[in-house]
């Protein structure tokens, strides 16, 4: 559609022999403005906290309110382009520029959301964490001795997975196992945790599936 609106600019931009009703252009763009400003309102959501009871943020909705953020830039773009072209009716190129600068603010937007939904459909770390980031957090815990087969990844935009093996020299494995997860959970919220906890001498140096991910 975007492809579509700009086809039509660019051909405005070659043949300017045209006519822009401005009345009922400033009557549609200000009841789309009014709107998409509720619509904005509904869809938008709390960003997401340490919290476990904060808000989950969802992929589908996010897009709609990108989507209707979007909307009401475009709307307040053909509103001042309206209002210019009534009380200015030569200045009808307006109408084309408002176009292509909706264009460039939908093309970013969409941009944004594919990539979001591509860290979700590959399964790969949300982008607010760090792999390594995680993997030293865990290290940091008094016990830990190593870690391995760490993985995370989201089910959501904020509801992170994480699975992890510890080796712990305490002999109490899990309070060691206890202070891990807290440790976590006050750095992000994590939606669902598995920790396996072993001794150093359980580990295999030459296991292949305990390597760390490589870029």
């Amino acid at each position: 559609m975007t492809g579509v609106l700009v086809y039509l600019a660019c051909e405005r931009l070659l043949y300017p022999d045209y006519q822009i009703k401005a009345t009922l252009m400033i009557i549609v763009s200000g009841c789309a403005v009014a709107a998409n400003i509720i619509l904005s309102v509904i869809l938008h959501q709390r960003r997401p906290s340490h919290s476990h009871k904060a808000v989950q943020g969802n992929a589908s909705v996010r897009a709609a309110f990108v989507h209707a953020l979007g909307d009401l830039f475009q709307s307040i773009s053909v509103l001042i382009s309206a209002l210019i072209i009534y009380f200015k009716p030569d200045y009808k190129i307006a109408d084309p520029i408002c176009t292509f600068v909706f264009s460039i603010l939908v093309l970013v937007s969409t941009v944004t959301i594919l990539r979001d939904l591509s860290i979700l459909l590959m399964e790969g770390v949300p982008k607010n964490l760090n792999y390594n980031g995680v993997k030293e957090l865990i290290l940091a815990v008094d016990g830990v001795v190593s870690v391995h087969s760490l993985h995370i990844w989201s089910l959501t935009m904020n509801q992170v997975v994480l699975s992890v093996h510890v080796a712990a020299a305490s002999w109490d494995s899990q309070a060691v196992r206890g202070e891990i997860a807290k440790a976590l959970s006050n750095s992000f919220p994590v939606h669902l945790l598995t920790i396996q906890m072993e001794s150093p001498a359980d580990q295999d140096p030459n296991c292949l599936f305990c390597e760390d991910p490589r870029d």
